[in-house]
């Protein structure tokens, strides 16, 4: 599956928030921070690849 950056955004925007409720397993958590800095990440490699790419 091929999100746009649109989409990425927002769910990012919603693991931050489901991320800091109160109530919830430590396990979901775990995996909710795991997938949300995988999304954070993409979105990092996803600037890099255009400045490279953009330089060359």
């Amino acid at each position: 599956m091929v999100l746009t950056k649109k989409e990425k955004k927002l769910l990012i925007t919603l693991l931050r928030k489901e991320k800091f409720k109160l109530f919830g397993s430590k396990k979901n958590k775990k995996e909710i921070s795991a997938l949300l800095e995988k999304m954070e990440q993409s979105m990092r490699n996803e600037k890099i690849n255009k400045m490279t790419s953009s330089k060359l």
